[in-house]
């Protein structure tokens, strides 16, 4: 399950994400941003899709 949060800044993303994190089994929460870092010099809309992986 991959949950994906969008809002505006200081809307409380990470203050939701935190608590569904502590009502899913196993989770892990990863900000955007912190994708983008993987592979700095393309741009983020490259860069994601190749940091996720779904499960087949």
């Amino acid at each position: 399950m991959v949950i994906l949060i969008n809002g505006s800044i200081n809307s409380g993303k990470s203050t939701v994400a935190q608590i569904l994190a502590k009502k899913i089994n196993r989770p892990a929460l990863v900000e955007v941003d912190r994708l983008h870092e993987f592979i700095e010099w393309m741009p983020i809309d490259k860069a994601v899709p190749l940091n996720i992986k779904t499960q087949q």
